[in-house]
């Protein structure tokens, strides 16, 4: 089984569905692609250097290809969201990937960064539950854009070095992670997540 990095701080040990669920937490994920099994999900380090997304690498450094948001969406297999509220809309938008395990990112300027991939987690909301139960003091489950949602707060812990993540499943089973970059307020990122529309 492959070892999943989490900013949060804290070891854990949970069983996953889906490898993007905790790349999000940290680019030295050996893939984000599809995952089965229970991870070892352990603190990172040095994971942003100075507390900037930016800093990081895209698509965890693996085969990252730069491709338009209007490529991507004719040729993905999965329904695509984009954000539109000023922290993460066309505005900000710097750079759109498409990963070589089939997930995209787009990278605002802000310091946001939304990723998204196909579901395939059986139960999401069992999934937030028990990364909640495991780390209760920076993890949450909440209602976003109408739909069950992970919320991970990056100030519930300072200088932890968690990213601050809000993910949730949208009905057409694309899988939507916004991050942040340890910075950025957890209510800024579920005001992104709100406003996901799909394209």
């Amino acid at each position: 089984m492959e070892r999943m990095t989490v900013g949060s701080g804290r070891g854990m040990r949970l069983a996953i569905g889906l490898g993007i669920l905790a790349a999000a937490f940290g680019p030295s994920v050996a893939d984000r692609g599809l995952l089965e099994g229970s991870a070892d999900i352990r603190p990172s380090t040095g994971i942003i250097a100075n507390g900037d997304l930016r800093t990081d690498r895209p698509c965890a450094g693996l085969s990252p290809t730069m491709e338009s948001v209007e490529s991507m969406e004719r040729s993905q297999y999965f329904r695509l969201y984009l954000p539109n509220w000023e922290a993460a809309d066309s505005e900000t938008l710097e750079a759109s990937w498409r990963c070589a395990a089939g997930s995209v990112e787009l990278d605002y300027s802000t310091g946001i960064r939304v990723v998204e991939d196909v579901n395939s987690l059986t139960d999401p909301v069992s999934v937030y539950r028990n990364l909640a139960a495991q780390d209760p003091n920076t993890t949450s489950v909440g209602t976003v854009h109408g739909l069950p949602a992970m919320l991970i707060d990056p100030l519930a812990i300072p200088n932890e070095g968690a990213r601050g993540v809000v993910g949730l499943v949208e009905p057409s089973g694309t899988l939507v992670l916004v991050e942040g970059n340890g910075r950025i307020p957890l209510v800024t990122l579920i005001l992104v997540a709100q406003s996901l529309e799909p394209r």
